[in-house]
């Protein structure tokens, strides 16, 4: 309780700067976890398809004529994709959000699974699932232990890496089911079909299923034309400046925590007189960083992750920010016991 004292002592010695330097860290952070996240996404998404590039996915999007089923088009359409997902190679599929997780209806071929059979249906799960989810979900759907396995990620041509840590995957190999879906869920299998491996006869022949007078649809061949390289140079770009920011507001700190080390210069070497440790006076200037920086930074990490969606583990973010408090602390702590108590008790000492 004393140590906690002498703590808010040295914080109301610069207490407008302790203020202010709260005010940097916490802004500086917000931006850094936010930028650092999707940072994380586009490279997340760059491995992907420099994975599935080999595979020349093409997307297929429809014009604005509509980009709706109508309902007397829903029958043509249905069995355009149920051609199209039985006959070529092609993936496509659906999604419903439940309580506690994303739960995806997949057709057609799961390429990162090289032990897919097409007369079996297959589970694939992210690695927040609970095993409850996931033996409910096996009964539900009648598969077995066999057929259930730990997926990381499927490739979307709109929104690149589509991450499944908090998702169920249910891959069909019964194309015709489509045929009983709703009329929202057929729009969602209609407007996420891919082909991939597919010559351009192939890919006519395709559209040709589903084309009709009332909806354009073409392809979009992602390995000639891909968003994703540019955008993710632009997040890379504010990562660089947001970790530079937050490494000047780690410097921020390491000036102030000198100003205040030497301020109490006399302080300390006097108690060290009086029987005072060296464990207590590192003690004591652990606890003023901790309470400068380190309680808010891994306040405000745990409330911003609690709200991110599919983010970068919070433990990467903790683990980053007690280096930084060991980094600052370190080299000042080492300086001060490296000094004689007769040159910390002299006015002109620096």
């Amino acid at each position: 309780m004393e140590m906690i004292k002498l703590v808010g002592k040295d914080l109301a010695k610069v207490k407008s700067l302790a203020l202010s330097f709260i005010v940097q860290l916490l802004i500086s952070l917000f931006c850094l976890i936010l930028v650092t996240n999707q940072f994380h996404s586009g490279l997340s998404t760059l491995i992907l398809l420099n994975t599935v590039k080999q595979n020349n996915i093409i997307g297929i999007r429809t014009q604005n004529k509509s980009n709706v089923i109508e309902l007397g088009d829903e029958q043509q359409l249905t069995d355009g994709l149920i051609s199209i997902l039985e006959g070529y190679k092609a993936y496509s599929w659906y999604s419903t959000h439940e309580n506690a997780y994303i739960k995806i209806h997949f057709f057609g071929d799961f390429m990162s699974r090289e032990n897919q059979r097409n007369d079996e249906d297959m589970i694939l799960y992210g690695k927040n699932i609970s095993r409850n989810i996931l033996e409910t979900t096996m009964r539900e759907y009648k598969i077995n232990e066999n057929n259930v396995f730990k997926e990381q990620a499927y490739f979307d041509s709109r929104n690149g890496s589509v991450d499944l840590q908090n998702s169920i995957v249910i891959v069909s190999s019964d194309a015709h089911s489509i045929s009983n879906l709703t009329y929202d869920e057929n729009q969602q299998i209609l407007n996420n079909l891919h082909l991939y491996d597919s010559d351009e006869d192939h890919v006519v022949q395709a559209i040709g299923l589903l084309d009709n007078d009332k909806m354009t649809i073409y392809p979009h061949y992602v390995n000639e034309s891909s968003p994703f390289v540019q955008t993710f140079m632009n997040d890379l770009v504010l990562f660089i400046f947001f970790a530079l920011v937050f490494v000047f507001v780690l410097i921020n700190l390491t000036l102030i925590l000198n100003d205040i080390v030497r301020t109490n210069l006399r302080e300390y070497s006097i108690s060290m007189l009086y029987g005072a440790t060296n464990t207590q006076i590192i003690v004591r200037i652990e606890l003023l960083v901790l309470f400068m920086y380190l309680i808010p930074a891994l306040l405000l990490t745990t409330v911003i992750m609690s709200v991110v969606p599919d983010g970068i583990s919070p433990a990467y973010f903790y683990g980053a920010l007690a280096i930084g408090q060991v980094i600052v602390t370190v080299p000042l702590i080492k300086t001060l016991f490296n000094s004689e108590i007769s040159s910390l008790l002299r006015s002109d000492f620096k």
